[in-house]
């Protein structure tokens, strides 16, 4: 949903409209999910960059949960390879993917494993810059919240040892679904 604080100072703070996801009220009764949202909050409430969504706050109301979020207006980068442009040209595929670098960069400075890199969680706002989305199943390599053995991503963008242990990965697996995205980036497709 689309929203705005009614406090006015508050509003400001967060930019005016900003974006609210909210749990399915049939997920909000399961702990794993609601495990899952909160570490998407805690994630995104520890994460300050210009690359990344920021979550402003995670709200709990009569059992619902909701994140607030920065609104996010753009395209996602799979709809820019796929319906778009097909491929990108190297000389306009490098800057983006800079960014993309960037932010996520910055994330493993911060100790955060995001696990599920991909061409559809990656938005393209109009000015060129890129936001990263959904750190659900995001780990923090300090705070080891996966289970063990459960594998969490997109296959096609995922390392072969997330796929086997979740709990287990490091910053390589999110530098294997960086590398696919650059190539279906260059190519408009996967490799496989």
């Amino acid at each position: 949903f689309r929203g705005r604080h009614s406090n006015e100072t508050r509003a400001t703070q967060q930019g005016g409209e900003v974006a609210i996801k909210i749990m399915h009220p049939q997920y909000a009764q399961n702990p794993d999910f609601r495990a899952r949202f909160d570490r998407e909050a805690s994630l995104g409430l520890k994460l300050d960059h210009s690359g990344i969504v920021r979550v402003f706050d995670l709200v709990e109301d009569q059992n619902q949960l909701a994140l607030v979020m920065e609104l996010v207006q753009g395209v996602p980068l799979s709809q820019k390879i796929g319906s778009q442009t097909g491929p990108i040209p190297f000389n306009r595929a490098f800057p983006l993917f800079d960014k993309i670098l960037d932010a996520v960069g910055y994330a493993h400075k911060q100790g955060v494993v995001h696990r599920d890199i991909k061409p559809e969680n990656i938005m393209v706002l109009e000015d060129g810059s890129i936001k990263i989305l959904d750190f659900g199943i995001a780990k923090d390599v300090g705070g080891g919240k996966t289970k063990t053995g459960m594998g969490m991503g997109t296959v096609d963008y995922m390392a072969p040892e997330q796929y086997l242990d979740a709990k287990s990965v490091d910053h390589r697996a999110d530098i294997y679904a960086l590398g696919m995205t650059l190539y279906e980036m260059l190519a408009g497709r996967l490799p496989w």
